[in-house]
């Protein structure tokens, strides 16, 4: 296979961004009809909210089946099933006769949710990791133009008709056609992205593993090896010190000493790097085959008591730091999506005109930032990314809490937008790199923030005023900022992309 090209990285790229606007697209397909399916089932407004937190149910208890099925059939078979499932749901969902099956009908919603937020995230943290280049929050802002589509097809549909089949009917062949581009430029890859390359010095054998690594030159024979005696009769040169009879392969012409063979090694790096990275699909699929081989080549045998593999493990304290941040990033920006407009409304007093540019100042700045957060990342990092925008949202939100006033509050609603954008994104690279079970816990404990933070935020609400509501969500963000100096952000190669450095050693 030849080696990467960025034809072949910006064709995986756009194959990937053709999931996440496949899932946006699909969610504001149906949440947008919320108020015919109303109608149409004669539901009240807790039946209503009772809907919706069947489909935020559904895909927080789809962790285990998520995290089983990524290890059993990988993350681009896994993408494209629930793909599908979540193009047959609008269909049932169109069709629906009563409450109790539309509660059913949501619910798989959520669990399908659940599985492609997992794959297609896996998709994305495994492109970054097989080419070294940052395009997660890219990925994500494709989530976001999803939603904007969905929204603009819903108005032009609803002016030619009201019927909801129709509608999910035009829909679901627009998802299909997104589900069609984005097939063949997958990769093949699982939830656990490839190792780091190594250099042919120090490729490491790793047993139980398919991952086809260079063998160890003469160079790297360790200096504590004791050369076996030296057959009488045999001439001092035949055996250099410090090294072993066996270095040197049967059948190899007396010329071919270490010293000869140490100069053509050296003499062709670039050749050999370019054999490790000719074959990142196939190391990404056979990875994919066997995740736990990854943690667990170059590792001690288990110490008894440890679970089996393909069992679900405890996760790691960096695990839960990750979900922790995931959780709290996605009660910041689940919380500004739905309280926004109302606080512009009785705290603020804005107008019913401008009560509504709270959140769409929220969802632009969001957008923009991912756009261009995949620079800031790939200068600055991960972690520093992640610390400055969530301390950002945390400051400016505190901030226009206490000035009051239409010009502030937007201020610092855009703020909590430009802070925010690159949380998920990052948080999700981070946990694809502790594996297909962490990224399935972590994406839960996102879908539970987004479940849970506004239910909070009411709470708070009710018990003080929507001030303090909405001075937890800038608290939120702040614990974000607190996590991520503790979390093991992944590291990147030194070497540039497109004459911008790549930030490297970022850690905890």
């Amino acid at each position: 296979m030849p080696a990467p090209t960025p034809l072949s990285f910006q064709r995986a790229k756009w194959s990937i961004a053709a999931l996440f606007c496949f899932l946006g697209f699909q969610y504001g397909t149906w949440v947008s009809r919320i108020p015919a399916l109303k109608s149409r089932l004669d539901l009240g407004a807790g039946e209503v909210g009772l809907l919706l937190m069947a489909c935020g149910a559904g895909a927080a208890a789809s962790f285990p089946l998520v995290a089983a099925l990524t290890r059993r059939i990988g993350s681009r078979r896994l993408s494209l099933l629930s793909a599908l499932a979540l193009v047959a749901v609008l269909a049932a969902l169109s069709a629906a006769p009563n409450y109790p099956l539309a509660l059913i009908t949501v619910c798989a919603d959520g669990v399908a949710v659940g599985c492609l937020n997992v794959a297609m995230n896996a998709q994305g943290a495994a492109l970054e990791k097989a080419y070294d280049r940052t395009a997660m929050s890219q990925l994500h802002a494709t989530f976001s133009a999803g939603l904007l589509a969905a929204a603009l097809l819903t108005s032009g549909v609803t002016t030619a008709t009201a019927s909801v089949p129709a509608h999910f009917t035009v829909a679901g062949a627009l998802l299909l056609l997104l589900l069609l581009g984005s097939r063949t430029g997958l990769l093949p890859g699982g939830a656990t992205p490839p190792a780091t390359r190594d250099t042919p010095d120090t490729a490491p054998a790793r047993s139980g593993s398919d991952v086809t690594s260079i063998p160890s030159t003469p160079d790297a024979t360790p200096a504590r090896s004791t050369p076996d005696t030296t057959p009488a009769g045999s001439t001092p040169d035949a055996t250099p010190v410090g090294s072993t009879p066996d270095a040197t392969p049967a059948g190899s012409t007396p010329d071919a000493t270490p010293a000869t063979a140490r100069g053509t090694l050296d003499a062709q790096p670039a050749a050999a790097l370019d054999t490790l990275g000719a074959q990142p699909a196939a190391a990404l699929d056979t990875l994919d085959a066997q995740p736990a081989a990854l943690d667990t080549a170059d590792a001690p045998p288990a110490a008894p008591g440890t679970p089996r593999r393909g069992r679900l493990a405890l996760p790691s304290g960096a695990t839960l730091l990750m979900g922790c941040a995931m959780a709290f990033g996605t009660i910041t920006e689940g919380a500004m999506n739905d309280w926004s407009t109302l606080y512009m409304k009785d705290v603020v007093k804005a107008s019913a005109a401008v009560a509504p540019l709270g959140i769409a100042v929220v969802s632009v700045m969001m957008l923009l930032a991912r756009v261009f957060a995949d620079r800031w990342r790939t200068r600055w990092g991960d972690g520093r990314v992640v610390r400055t925008g969530s301390a950002v949202a945390a400051v400016g939100l505190a901030l226009a809490l206490l000035a009051g006033g239409i010009v502030p509050t937007l201020l610092g609603f855009a703020c909590v937008g430009l802070g925010a954008a690159a949380v998920t994104p990052c948080v999700y690279v981070a946990a694809a790199g502790q594996g297909s079970d962490a990224l399935a816990l972590v994406a839960a404990m996102g879908t539970t923030g987004l479940l849970g933070g506004p239910a909070l935020i009411g709470f708070v609400a009710g018990a003080a005023n929507l001030t303090v509501g909405m001075a937890t969500v800038a608290a939120a963000a702040l614990v974000v900022t607190l996590t991520a100096l503790r979390i093991p952000w992944p590291t990147r190669s030194p070497s540039p992309v497109n004459g911008v450095p790549v930030a490297a050693g970022e850690g905890a």
